[in-house]
């Protein structure tokens, strides 16, 4: 039984709240935004020179270093001699820039990153299309390299996570290739320990970290290649998984990337219900349910503001606790002044609405009294409340049948 659940494969916040990172941020972030913004006019430089000069490999390698300096990347490798002539290396995944890292390192080129064909160029990401069909993967490879014998990067896990965890591994690689160099990859920043990503980042956001902290240290290490022989497509992937594992003294979970996607969504939606009961309400991010319930209980209580409802209906959710803590005082508001039925003719008098079918005239006049099931003072016994409250909801029923009689043209004796 694994001890790591999903949700611990993530960060949920850049920082630390403790006082420590709080007041290191506070001091830094001047020296921060300074450095932020002279590596961005670096940026823009670079992207200019991967315009203006041409394709080559020395150009591409200096742009690639020039690019790791404004993302303010250090690498360390452990043992740069243990790197071996293979087809394909396999690496864990903790950043959008671990590839990047390891092209640099290993000449080699990885699959994704479908942005602007001159950065990714520079970065080492090539579009293959698909890595999870087998048949579209190897022609698309066949097509990109075109015979040259430039080595592959793959990261099997295809999610990031904080590295306290291994995904379970993508076996495309290891169907394709029949030796292959595992790497391992962390990554850690001194001075602002401020988190790679976070659960509701985005790319754009981690790459502003990457410019305003002083440096990202990425430390790599080559561990021993692997050939497949004669095992099993998945045996050869789970022992692969297992040397990585194991050197970084990491447990080997049995998430995919998928599940860890739909966690990161699940969080989102429960960050935007959390988030409702503490902003101006609309319509359109309304939880239905509650919603309903709300009109509910507005049904009884129509002078009570709808978001005070809301608000503590998604604490109780329960129409008959939210309508009893409203009347005996729980819940604080301010009464909403009652709509005007009638309506101003063009001689300045006030009139009421004429009936729509003279068959139904009385029920139409029922219907047109406006109906205020509002208790006309506070009870002070709960007894006296709790008859008040049966007295008013009985009355609102009663009301809810003539206009249902109306509205069908019904004709029931004794209505």
């Amino acid at each position: 039984m694994p001890s790591i659940e999903i949700k611990h494969l993530l960060n949920y916040n850049r920082l630390s709240d403790s006082t420590g990172d709080l007041f290191t941020l506070l001091i830094y972030s001047p020296l921060g935004s300074v450095l932020f913004l002279v590596r961005l006019s670096l940026l823009l430089v670079a992207y200019l020179l991967s315009i203006i000069l041409p394709k080559v490999a020395y150009v591409q390698h200096f742009l690639h270093r020039l690019l790791t300096i404004v993302f303010g990347i250090v690498v360390q490798v452990d043992n740069p001699d243990k790197c071996e002539d293979v087809e394909t290396y396999i690496s864990n995944k903790v950043s959008s820039f671990d590839a990047t890292v390891i092209n640099f390192l290993t000449n080699s080129i990885s699959p994704g990153l479908k942005f602007n064909p001159l950065i990714s160029s520079i970065l080492g990401f090539k579009d293959f299309g698909s890595t999870t069909n087998i048949e579209d993967l190897r022609k698309s490879i066949e097509k990109v390299l075109g015979g040259s014998k430039i080595p592959l990067l793959f990261q099997p896990e295809s999610s990031a996570t904080n590295g306290k965890g291994l995904l379970k591994f993508n076996i495309s690689p290891f169907i394709l290739y029949s030796k292959v160099q595992p790497i391992t990859i962390t990554v850690h920043r001194p001075v602002l320990n401020a988190a790679i990503s976070t659960i509701s980042s985005d790319y754009w956001s981690d790459v502003f970290w990457y410019m305003f902290v002083p440096c990202t240290i990425y430390k790599i290490k080559f561990l021993p290649a692997v050939e497949k022989k004669s095992v099993s497509d998945g045996e050869f992937c789970d022992r692969i998984r297992q040397n990585i594992g194991n050197d970084l003294n990491i447990e080997l979970t049995n998430f995919v990337a998928n599940e860890l996607k739909e966690f990161k969504k699940r969080h989102h939606i429960e960050l935007q219900r959390a988030n409702l009961v503490q902003r101006p309400f609309s319509t359109p991010t309304v939880n239905p349910e509650l919603h309903q319930m709300t009109l509910q209980v507005r049904e009884v209580l129509p002078l009570v503001p709808y978001n005070v409802v809301y608000k503590d209906l998604a604490k109780t959710r329960s129409v008959d606790i939210t309508i009893t803590n409203i009347l005996e005082g729980i819940v604080e508001y301010t009464p909403e002044q009652p709509k005007q039925s009638t309506s101003i003719t063009s001689n300045n008098k006030m009139t009421e609405p004429s009936s729509s079918t003279s068959g139904n005239s009385s029920c139409s006049s029922l219907s047109r009294t406006p109906l205020n099931t509002a208790a006309a003072v506070f009870a002070k016994s709960p007894q006296e409340r709790t008859l008040s409250f049966q007295e008013r909801k009985k009355l609102l029923i009663e009301n809810a049948r003539r206009k249902y009689i109306e509205k069908h043209g019904l004709n029931i004796v004794g209505s």
